[in-house]
């Protein structure tokens, strides 16, 4: 047989309500389900599906399969999953499955206290999948069968191909009643009635059961594992539970399936179409209907990357989720219900990062050091009440403050429960302080594993430089983008902004935005799929931006240098000097452009000099033709030339002062200032954060918070404290 790796939650109306398999079907040669994938599910990954069927009122999951590791790399943490299963969930059953009995002993000695044999009702099919015919595979079992009884060890038989096999076609149902019968008299405790192909119709499984029954074997010993190839496992299971059966094998999002039925044949039996028939019949199973909904929008959206085979279950979930709409007040935000865990020494590129998630809409809980808190608070001009940076109101903003030292271990054992609820952790820490700290993101994805985990430094997590301090102005030069500005023959210039900071922060933006696409969420704050890493290095984000220097120095070897207010290979365009002192960029360096600007300067001449009709031309006559431009601009006030340049539709502007921006008609228009209210009474300005979004735009809800101001409430709603706890924590100067 060849494993393939698949997810079967058996769902019943008896005590044995639901089980999921993580192992071999026993079915198909070829791999289908989560090994069609190519992708390795974690071990992590599958304990939370464990974890979200237990949450929705399963008390039997088949968790893994014990195969041949080398034949199914998949399956090679069956012994973790299964011992972390039964230490998780005491109380449940945990069935798994076995092949042999090499596997059934291998799962003995991790625990298993419940194991499902595979047999099959067609020779060739069990050559195919056993190498060996259906006799040899029953005197194997009853081998299997001798160990087992001897370890107690509850054993259920499936039998593949029971209602029509993809080589020998339909298979007498006096066949499958004599394996039964030989795998019953042989110790197992169960048998169960696979159709392995799903072309078994209503008839037809009436038919095998009627056999069964005939042979002697009770009904109550007998459960049923359809596939709905050709939607008929919901009209199957209906005609099995009419003949008495109550144990019926189902996959959470109809997953699975068996590749010789075909391309594009369903999986199995859908655990949510099941039991919307069995609520249909008015049979309480204890299932969360809801919760088992979710569970298959996440396996099958967001894990296998694939369509959901249920039909009721994504119905539910439309049923549930209101259209959304629009409140004029208060419009929900794109980032709603994402919660975020700002942490660090603080400063310009972390904070960022923190700030524009919060902006649009994200919940960012920003952990700083007790007394001292984010190095930003007192950083430039400060407010004289309160000595906290003005800065600090527009980085923080939207923020919560939890204080907390994590140079103690209490501190930093409370920062690795708190990443256990929240779905992004920005981090800006030197590389390797994470590690060190025992929370290297791979560790706290075992706990939580949709964690998106945003890393914020000057060099990146890898690479020789990555464990050396780099601030902005550093990376700005080693990233190139100080080389290339400033004035030739003189030292490189330095804008009095941490642009780099800003960079790194908004690509660490980028970064988590795209994981979460990855990893996806349902609209109701439901969190799906797995998390990842988000490298974010200032020194890369500044080389992001030297658009062609890379081909053309390896394609030309030519180094781009600085050029003033001018811009290389591009012509013209440039800053001019006015009449009345000031300055004026203009940019016409497309051919159209060009002709106009000439125009409008009363240079027709230079408009048709076929030249500059190309900027091949115009830039070996840069010299040329930027001192007409400043002959031109400096004989007119700037409000002239940039009168000339709009009537030419020619792009042009001022360059403006902050006071200038504040002032202008534009920016006010645009919305581009908002209000925080300072704790001492009175309102700051603070610019909005772009883009605008017109359904679901950001907004600014409150300014930077004091040292501390959210650390009771953070850590009574997360981890769910009590006041004793809060009051020890604060009295050991865990918290403040």
């Amino acid at each position: 047989m060849v494993g393939q790796l698949a997810t079967d939650p058996c769902c019943c109306p008896g005590d044995r309500c639901l089980a999921t398999r993580w192992a071999p079907k026993r079915s198909c040669q070829a791999p289908d389900g989560l090994l069609s994938l190519h992708v390795k599910v974690s071990t992590p990954v599958k304990l939370e599906l464990i974890r979200r069927l237990a949450a929705a009122g399963v008390r039997s999951i088949e968790a893994t399969s014990f195969v041949n590791p080398k034949l199914v790399p998949q399956m090679a943490d069956a012994s973790n999953v299964l011992q972390s299963c039964l230490e998780e969930h005491p109380k449940l059953a945990f069935p798994v499955l076995v092949p042999n009995a090499k596997g059934l002993q291998a799962a003995l000695d991790a625990g298993a206290k419940e194991v499902t044999l595979l047999a099959a009702a067609s020779d060739t099919f069990a050559k195919k999948n056993t190498n060996c015919t259906v006799e040899e595979n029953l005197e194997r079992a009853a081998v299997a069968l001798q160990v087992a009884a001897a370890s107690q060890c509850h054993v259920r038989a499936a039998i593949s191909v029971c209602l029509g096999c993809p080589y020998e076609g339909e298979v007498p149902a006096q066949r499958v009643a004599q394996v039964a019968s030989r795998l019953l008299e042989g110790g197992c405790q169960e048998v169960v009635i696979c159709d392995t192909i799903g072309t078994g119709t209503a008839a037809s499984v009436r038919k095998v059961l009627e056999a069964v029954e005939g042979a002697g074997i009770p009904i109550d010993r007998v459960g049923v594992h359809f596939h709905d190839t050709y939607g008929q496992a919901v009209a199957n299971t209906l005609a099995a539970l009419q003949f008495g059966v109550a144990k019926v094998d189902a996959a959470v999002g109809g997953v699975g399936g068996c590749p010789f039925a075909g391309p594009g044949a369903s999986g199995n039996a859908a655990t949510e179409d099941i039991l919307q028939l069995l609520q249909g019949l008015e049979v309480e199973t204890g299932l969360n209907f809801s919760k088992l909904a979710e569970t298959g929008e996440w396996l099958t959206s967001h894990i296998l990357q694939k369509g959901n085979g249920s039909k009721a279950g994504p119905a539910t979930l439309r049923q549930r989720r209101p259209a959304p709409q629009r409140s004029v007040d208060s419009p929900r935000r794109p980032l709603d219900g994402v919660r975020v865990l700002e942490v660090g020494p603080g400063l310009v590129a972390g904070g960022w990062t923190g700030a524009t998630l919060a902006y649009f809409g994200a919940e960012v809980v920003k952990v700083e050091p007790p007394e001292v808190g984010d190095g930003i608070r007192k950083w430039r001009i400060l407010d004289s009440q309160t000595q906290t940076s003005l800065w600090w109101q527009s980085i923080a903003r939207n923020k919560r403050s939890l204080a907390l030292d994590l140079r103690q271990p209490k501190g930093r054992e409370l920062l690795k429960k708190l990443t256990g609820h929240a779905d992004v952790l920005v981090e800006n820490f030197k590389p390797g302080t994470l590690e060190r700290w025992g929370m290297a993101p791979e560790t706290l994805r075992q706990e939580n594993p949709g964690l998106i985990v945003a890393r914020v430094s000057g060099y990146g997590q890898t690479g020789p430089k990555s464990a050396e301090p780099g601030f902005a102005s550093v990376c700005e030069g080693f990233g190139g983008f100080r080389f290339v500005n400033g004035v030739p023959g003189e030292p490189p210039v330095r804008p009095n902004l941490s642009i780099g900071d800003t960079l790194a922060g908004m690509n660490a933006v980028l970064g988590i935005l795209l994981a979460l696409l990855k990893r996806g969420r349902l609209s109701e704050g439901v969190v799906c799929g797995i998390g990842q890493d988000v490298d974010a290095s200032i020194a890369e984000s500044v080389f992001s931006l030297l658009e062609a220097c890379v081909p053309e120095y390896d394609y030309a070897a030519e180094i781009r240098q600085p050029s003033g207010s001018s811009l290389t290979g591009i012509v013209p365009t440039g800053t001019y000097p006015c009449k009345d002192g000031t300055f004026m960029i203009i940019g016409a360096n497309g051919d159209s452009l060009f002709k106009r600007l000439m125009n409008a300067m009363g240079r027709a001449d230079l408009a048709e000099d076929p030249r500059f009709a190309e900027n091949s031309g115009r830039c070996k006559h840069q010299e040329l033709l930027d001192q007409a431009i400043i002959e031109w601009t400096s004989s007119n006030d700037a409000s002239e030339v940039q009168a000339a340049c709009k009537a030419a539709a020619v792009p042009c502007g001022p360059i403006f002062s902050i006071k200038e921006i504040m002032d202008d008609e534009h920016f006010q228009s645009r919305k581009c200032f908002e209000e925080v209210e300072l704790s001492h009474g009175g309102h700051l300005k603070v610019p909005a954060i772009g883009p605008k979004l017109s359904w679901s735009p950001g907004r600014t809800d409150s300014g930077g918070p004091s040292i501390g101001q959210h650390s009771d409430e953070v850590l009574r709603e997360k981890l769910q404290f009590s006041e004793d706890e809060i009051s020890a924590l604060r009295n050991d100067r865990v918290i403040a």
